[in-house]
């Protein structure tokens, strides 16, 4: 019961019927024993999630490190992108502002090319709220903030590292969503051993203490672009 989230614990334990509304999803688990500083200086994959979105401020990326050499890998957040627009080439900019501060929280030289595994959300078409939104204009934006030559005949998308020239999506159905958010609350329920929130993801952690089940919430966000990258490194699959 202890690991059920708060929103089905009444409903998976027979004592209602219904889910409970209005209350946050990882409740029951987290805490601020997860915001902590960790040592991921051997053995651990570096991956970065994206969600997006067409409104402003909507676009979310997401830094963690997985330590896959562990048969239950944990995992730690090191830091995180939320957008103040609309933006591909804001975008693109401040993710590798992330990768940036990422290096100094880990104390180490880590650039693009330390990105083992990529998540990109599906594209979204342009909408009266903002331009659309894709994996290939990211990649493009990312080309063109490192001054890559970008037009036609330059193959920009070769000079970038291989990891990021795959970037993969994740699946976009309701039942791989809900598994992939019950697999964040596990890890949470397990401790700080398994899943860690580096003190500087501000907006990660209040996502985190405030969605309460809503596809329409923003808070679901940045942690739809943290389940992409988490299920997939630690279970190989995209959800």
């Amino acid at each position: 019961e202890g690991g059920l989230s708060a929103l089905s614990v009444e409903m998976r334990m027979g004592r209602s019927r219904y889910p409970v509304k209005d209350t946050a999803f990882f409740l029951r688990v987290w805490g601020p024993h997860l915001v902590k500083a960790r040592d991921v200086s051997a053995g651990w994959d570096l991956g970065i999630g994206l969600d997006y979105g067409n409104k402003p401020g909507a676009t979310r990326a997401i830094l963690v490190a997985v330590n896959r050499r562990k048969p239950i890998a944990p995992v730690h957040v090191v830091a995180e992108y939320k957008a103040t627009s609309s933006k591909t080439d804001d975008h693109a900019v401040g993710v590798l502002d992330m990768i940036d501060r990422a290096s100094a929280i880990l104390g180490g030289h880590y650039d693009l090319r330390d990105i083992d595994v990529w998540i990109g959300d599906r594209a979204h078409s342009q909408s009266s709220y903002g331009p659309r939104q894709s994996n290939l204009f990211l990649k493009r934006a990312i080309a063109k903030a490192l001054k890559y030559p970008i037009g036609r005949g330059h193959r920009w998308l070769e000079r970038l590292p291989k990891p990021l020239q795959r970037m993969y999506q994740p699946a976009k159905h309701l039942h791989p969503m809900w598994e992939g958010f019950a697999e964040l609350h596990g890890m949470m329920a397990d401790g700080p051993d398994r899943f860690t929130l580096d003190p500087s993801c501000v907006h990660l952690r209040r996502d985190i203490q405030e969605w309460g089940g809503s596809t329409k919430d923003p808070c679901k966000d940045g942690l739809d672009a943290l389940r992409y990258i988490v299920v997939a490194m630690t279970e190989g699959t995209r959800r």
